[in-house]
């Protein structure tokens, strides 16, 4: 009898902190919202042109910057979801906004993603490891779906 109560108590719990398949399938609808081929709207960038983020059991993105005569790969890394609050309760929807981090030898970038209607707002920063004496700096982007 008192395990079924417990086994109750917890389902009761697991229920009411938004860990139910109503938020589940909210968040598998907004990372659908991010995944697929996007390009940036300024096609003459000197920063990132395109990213490919996919979900293959972990939200992945591949990043590629402006080279010529062809663009370059930045590589490919896990794109973290982000959240308002730690604490379920207090969130409105399961994530706000995504991360990602490439941490290659001689830079660090760190990319916050959000999408906002049919757009993709990027806001990257990069920062050199490799004393090289450039500046560190930061760029904003507003891509759109590849179709």
């Amino acid at each position: 009898m008192t395990n079924k109560i417990l086994f109750l108590a917890l389902t009761i719990v697991v229920i009411s902190t938004g860990w139910g398949q109503k938020q589940l399938d909210l968040k598998e609808k907004l990372i659908q919202q991010y995944l697929g081929e996007w390009v940036n709207t300024n096609t003459n960038s000197a920063n990132i042109t395109r990213l490919i983020i996919k979900n293959s059991g972990t939200i992945s993105v591949e990043a590629f910057g402006s080279c010529a005569p062809k663009d370059c790969e930045i590589g490919v890394t896990e794109l973290h979801l982000i959240s308002d609050s730690v604490d379920n309760d207090s969130n409105v929807t399961p994530f706000n906004y995504a991360i990602a981090i490439w941490d290659l030898h001689y830079v660090k970038q760190i990319m916050k993603l959000k999408v906002q209607n049919t757009q993709l707002l990027i806001e990257n920063t990069s920062i050199f490891k490799d004393n090289s004496g450039r500046n560190n700096y930061s760029f904003s982007a507003i891509m759109k779906k590849n179709n």
